[in-house]
């Protein structure tokens, strides 16, 4: 079932429809402190087509994005060994900057198909970025005792991965 106002041949643009929203709702802050309802945000119409080879199409991505997650991880190994878990870090970011491209995309200009992006983001960056593995990673560092170490994993996947999304976003933009 498509979302409430979506037609199959409207372009999708969540920043549209994000503003359209806000516009409907005042701002959150001290004056109205009452959050945005949840079916005022913008959303992903599903992908068309065969749901079999939806589901292909997410598999492939995944294995492929979790096969570089693990090489990443190996590399990591190698140069700077297991004292701080830089594999997933680099994978997040990578995932991060990616995506901010993507986004660029999505809300600026032609989008991808719905097929690229069940394989792309879906699956590749579903499988490349690691929420499990970060939490995981950070709380055996915690466990370790390595208090500041795991400190500085949580700064770095937040910071640097956010500010990845914006880059990409920003590259993708100035390329485009």
């Amino acid at each position: 079932m498509a979302p409430v106002g979506f037609e199959p041949t409207q372009r999708f643009n969540p920043l549209a429809d994000f503003k359209s929203a806000a516009s409907a709702v005042p701002p959150r802050g001290l004056a109205n402190p009452t959050p945005r309802p949840l079916d005022t945000l913008p959303t992903v119409p599903p992908a068309p087509g065969n749901m079999f080879v939806n589901i292909a199409l997410v598999a492939v991505g995944g294995a492929a994005g979790s096969v570089a997650r693990y090489g990443f991880n190996l590399a990591a190994d190698r140069v700077i060994g297991n004292r701080f878990p830089a594999g997933t870090l680099a994978a997040n970011v990578l995932g991060c900057l990616i995506i901010g491209a993507f986004l660029f995309f999505i809300t600026d200009r032609a989008q991808p198909s719905p097929q690229v992006r069940l394989l792309a983001i879906t699956g590749f960056l579903g499988g490349l970025t690691t929420f499990s593995s970060f939490g995981s990673e950070t709380i055996q560092l915690v466990l370790a005792g390595s208090i500041g170490r795991a400190v500085v994993n949580v700064a770095a996947n937040v910071v640097i991965g956010l500010s990845a999304v914006f880059l990409g976003y920003t590259l993708a933009r100035a390329a485009a």
